[in-house]
């Protein structure tokens, strides 16, 4: 991803949107405002890297699921999109068992071509 990229995915089953992005804090407080997002203090807090942190993954109080991830790796990548996966199945009530492990391993694979298919 080039710096300060953003790539929203939307999906039409559980009808979600996940934003992927490399952004600083001032540019994706300044895309937030653009899709209305409402970011809480706490969500700024959620948002945070630890130290040498390079991905992170939160549900904002508004419902929106934003993926910072800091470098291009792949297994960091899907690393995150495992969290965004687990955090839309849990908001429908959906959560990941053996039962339905197919679910959860199709949505990461969509989340995962949408994202690759957007960020050629």
């Amino acid at each position: 991803m080039k710096k300060n990229q953003s790539i929203l995915i939307s999906e039409p089953i559980f009808k979600q949107e996940i934003l992927v992005t490399n952004m600083d804090d001032p540019a994706l407080k300044k895309y937030a405002k653009r899709w209305k997002y409402e970011i809480s203090d706490g969500d700024w807090k959620d948002l945070a890297f630890e130290p040498n942190g390079v991905g992170r993954t939160v549900r904002l109080d508004c419902g929106a699921i934003i993926v910072r991830i800091t470098k291009d790796d792949i297994g960091i990548t899907i690393h995150e999109l495992s969290h965004a996966t687990m955090y839309v199945l849990n908001t429908t009530n959906t959560p990941h068992t053996m039962e339905n492990d197919e679910i959860f391993a199709y949505y990461i694979g969509f989340l995962a071509r949408e994202l690759f298919r957007l960020w050629k």
